[in-house]
């Protein structure tokens, strides 16, 4: 009886298709011979068909078929009808900034774009040797680590 208490709760899941092959095989075999189970069930699968037919929707009937395909064709032929609207009354002045405004817009994205740009390049890094006739000039950083930037400079002269 004991087992029964918990495969009932599997039973729920059996009607709706949620155990895999090997669950609902042992499930079917224990409800095959278990009379308890088999009539727990049978009860599940009564109200379940109870449950579905009390909230089927009624089917229409042939007249009322008839008034749904004449409320769409109404429908959609009211939409085809296009309403002209006046177009809004502005003032000549609004008509003068509203173009003025739109460049001063772009104006401000294409700086703020030039600044932006610019804000995280890194200084143009100078060739690690220098030469000319008469001296060579090597640069080399202390040590790659080190943030402060300290640089090795060696003059020779060529």
């Amino acid at each position: 009886m004991g087992g029964c208490d918990k495969l009932e709760l599997k039973l729920g899941a059996l009607l709706d298709g949620e155990l895999d092959s090997q669950e609902e095989q042992e499930l079917r075999a224990h409800v095959a011979g278990c009379h308890l189970c088999r009539s727990r069930l049978q009860s599940f699968q009564v109200l379940e068909r109870e449950a579905v037919a009390a909230f089927r929707a009624p089917e229409p009937t042939e007249n009322e078929w008839g008034r749904i395909g004449a409320g769409i064709r109404e429908a959609v032929a009211g939409a085809r009808k296009t309403v002209a609207f006046p177009r809004a009354q502005r003032s000549p002045l609004i008509e003068a900034l509203v173009p003025a405004f739109a460049l001063a817009a772009c104006l401000v994205i294409v700086v703020v774009i030039g600044i932006l740009s610019r804000v995280n390049r890194e200084p143009p890094r100078a060739p690690d040797v220098y030469s000319s006739k008469e001296y060579e000039i090597r640069v080399e950083p202390l040590a790659p680590e080190d943030e402060d930037g300290a640089l090795w400079i060696e003059v020779t002269r060529g």
